[in-house]
């Protein structure tokens, strides 16, 4: 019988989580599975939910949202898979040990996976959860840009461009996971891209299919946008600190302007402007389940046409023995245009 091993947080502040200890090999529950974690993806948030204790934590704790990996065993009512599947998951918010991805077994919600294909590695489709919902909901579920969607597949481009009436997005910070994540969405939706980004990322964020990018350095970044987009309604801040959405919101001129942001906002919002705040952990609360399904329907149609592409990944060694150091790594500001992905199954018992 398999055995799991995984990262346990067992206090408040906990300054070392290495080595991974013996955990509970979870059984899925209804409309769950079990899933041999074979790739799992760090975020911003999962060091800052240990160093700022936010999220009510119930500890002991398995903490991460991001894993792709094998189904290993069904739950009640679980028709969408089969045991050997490949999937990709995104880990609902506080809602248990068993569902966190630093560890060689967890669960999955079916309503928050999808099925991947062969051709997509465990390391790349790791990248894909949260960047995907962030980006979805501030896109489709605030903003509220169609779908696009015929059934349950992709509608073909013209038919996108024609619902979206070739409106123009900024994407600033297309470089990052959620932005790049937006670039790409808002493509396949077909709208006009204009992303920000270093210059060392400009072929990156093109190869996604922005139109224009920019250099956010510049101080004259609001005028080029401006020039570009002189009548912009529309934004997505996938950075929303460090000043990016003061820059964001000088950029915006349409009389009925929208911006989503992925971290709140305390400063002044111009009387043109609704602001919208992401919190893509609330899409499992039961009354977002008819937008989980809606949403989830587009993730899968993308990832099997091949329409995504995965952030840059940076693997490191030992499994989840080196969380501690990729999570320093993230601290220190040393993660750039790339994800720290972990092999649970690498780990050393």
């Amino acid at each position: 019988m398999a055995q799991n091993i995984g990262i346990l947080i067992t206090e408040t502040y906990q300054k070392k989580l290495a080595p991974a200890q013996a955990v509970e090999l979870w059984e899925p529950g209804k409309r769950e599975v079990r899933v041999k974690v074979m790739a799992a993806a760090q975020n911003p948030v999962d060091w800052k939910q240990i160093d700022y204790n936010f999220g009510n934590l119930p500890l002991p704790y398995i903490n991460g949202f991001d894993a792709a990996g094998v189904v290993d065993k069904l739950g009640e009512g679980v028709t969408k898979y089969k045991v050997g599947d490949r999937t990709a998951a995104f880990s609902p918010l506080g809602q248990g040990a068993k569902y966190g991805i630093y560890q060689k077994y967890n669960l999955a919600r079916v309503d928050g996976s999808i099925l991947i294909p062969q051709s997509l590695s465990f390391d790349d489709a790791a990248t894909l959860p949260t960047a995907f919902w962030t980006a979805a909901i501030g896109l489709f579920s605030l903003i509220r840009f169609p779908l696009p969607l015929e059934g349950d597949k992709l509608a073909p481009l013209a038919q996108a461009q024609a619902q979206v009436e070739a409106e123009t997005l900024l994407v600033w910070g297309g470089s990052s996971s959620v932005g790049a994540m937006a670039v790409q969405l808002a493509v396949a939706s077909g709208l006009r891209v204009i992303a920000t980004a270093g210059k060392r990322s400009f072929d990156y964020v093109q190869s996604l299919g922005a139109e224009v990018v920019l250099d956010y350095h510049d101080v004259d970044i609001v005028d080029q946008i401006k020039a570009l987009a002189p009548n912009l309604r529309y934004a997505y801040d996938a950075i929303s600190e460090h000043g990016s959405t003061e820059s964001v919101l000088s950029s915006l001129a349409h009389p009925a302007s929208e911006v989503a942001l992925v971290l709140p906002y305390a400063g002044t919002v111009p009387g043109h402007v609704t602001r919208h705040q992401i919190m893509s952990g609330a899409i499992y609360v039961p009354e977002q389940a008819a937008e989980l399904a809606r949403l989830g329907t587009l993730w899968q149609a993308l990832t099997m046409a091949g329409r995504l592409i995965p952030h840059p990944v940076r693997v490191m060694p030992r499994g989840l023995d080196s969380v501690d150091e990729g999570f320093g790594l993230a601290r220190r500001g040393e993660v750039s245009g790339e994800k720290i992905v972990y092999r649970p199954q690498e780990t050393e018992v």
